[in-house]
């Protein structure tokens, strides 16, 4: 008899003892699925946005200062973009330390021979697309209408959004080395072409 007690105020020993670390692995579990959660709709968010705003760059008709007077993107659009950019992001923003980048670029082609004329422009911190619109030249079509576009391609337009210093997974379990994945993570690109055939 004495045994089974001994080893019942054992097991209640050991149960008072593990409950507390149970309870926090389990808090930090739901604490970093939070986390995650919040991470895939912020770059669910930014793509959203980036595809939004190469729209507006690639279908509305801009004028004067907004672009030159050969239809080139401007420094002035840039800005305006990361002012929208910043309209949309306000909930995200609002910790204080998150900041926003934008990146445009356009890629006209000119003349018969189709001559290549890339203009970008980066507003707010600093922001890059991983691959420069010049390498993405052969999806512009060639135009096949007589008399209007024939043999002629397409402008393209890319805007990269960027937010940096975002609260992350990393923030919460202190992972070492995850600052370059979530560098990458929470920037997002959009590329359409446009209207103009030069």
């Amino acid at each position: 008899m004495k045994t089974v007690n001994t080893m019942g105020a054992y097991q209640q020993g050991i149960s008072v003892i593990a409950l507390p670390v149970i309870i926090l692995v389990m808090m930090a579990l739901v604490l970093f699925a939070f986390r995650i959660n919040h991470a895939l709709l912020t770059k669910a968010k930014l793509d959203r946005l980036s595809y939004s705003l190469t729209t507006v760059v690639s279908v509305e008709p801009l004028k004067q200062p907004l672009v030159s007077d050969k239809q080139a993107i401007t420094q002035k659009l840039a800005d305006e973009l990361l002012t929208l950019a910043k309209r949309h992001l306000d909930g995200i923003l609002s910790d204080g330390d998150t900041q926003v980048g934008i990146e445009l670029e356009q890629l006209k082609f000119l003349g018969e021979e189709n001559s290549e004329q890339w203009y970008g422009f980066q507003s707010g911190t600093e922001c890059q697309g991983q691959t420069w619109l010049t390498r993405l030249a052969d999806l512009s079509p060639t135009g096949s209408v007589e008399g209007f576009n024939l043999g002629n391609r397409a402008e393209l337009f890319q805007v990269t959004v960027c937010l940096t210093d975002v609260k992350s997974v990393n923030g919460v379990l202190g992972i070492v080395g995850f600052d370059g994945f979530t560098q990458d993570y929470y920037k997002s690109s959009s590329l359409l072409i446009g209207r103009h055939y030069d």
